[in-house]
């Protein structure tokens, strides 16, 4: 009886639900550019949180299903969120030293820069930390999904 009434949730609309999400934390990842060392675990939470957010209203609820594609589309996301985001803290830079920059150029030899500035191990730190918030959210938006359901239930 408990099993009938188990909604499962749609995973094409919830894919769809959690890459609008994703849009939106990329762009919040590029507001928060510069702050990016600093708040990498925010945003990576923050991240996290619109992507299950969008999954869940668009899917119909957050089961494993929908748990295992958050997480696949959560690790894309922050990666473009995070590098997003430094690309265009290292534009700045270069705008104000040197004038001249394009963001493309950036992205095009963006590992070479920050293995001449000596700062690629700084990077993937500020990306686990963002990974790190992300996940934490997504677990805690599972559990409470999970126990909204437990007591609709009841």
């Amino acid at each position: 009886m408990v099993d009938e009434k188990k909604k499962k949730s749609n995973a094409l609309l919830g894919s769809i639900g959690a890459l609008l999400g994703a849009l939106v934390g990329i762009g919040i990842c590029g507001v928060g550019a510069g702050f990016v060392s600093n708040f990498s675990i925010i945003l990576g939470g923050i991240l996290g949180l619109v992507i299950t957010y969008g999954y869940e209203k668009l899917g119909g609820g957050l089961d494993i299903k929908g748990l295992i594609l958050s997480a696949i589309v959560i690790a894309v996301a922050t990666f473009i969120g995070i590098q997003l985001s430094w690309v265009i803290s290292i534009y700045r830079q270069y705008m104000e030293a040197i004038g001249g920059a394009s963001i493309p150029g950036i992205y095009e030899s963006f590992f070479d820069i920050l293995s001449i500035c000596k700062v690629t191990a700084r990077f993937f730190v500020n990306l686990l930390m963002a990974y790190l918030g992300a996940m934490v959210v997504l677990f805690y938006m599972h559990a409470k999904s999970q126990k909204n359901k437990d007591t609709e239930l009841e």
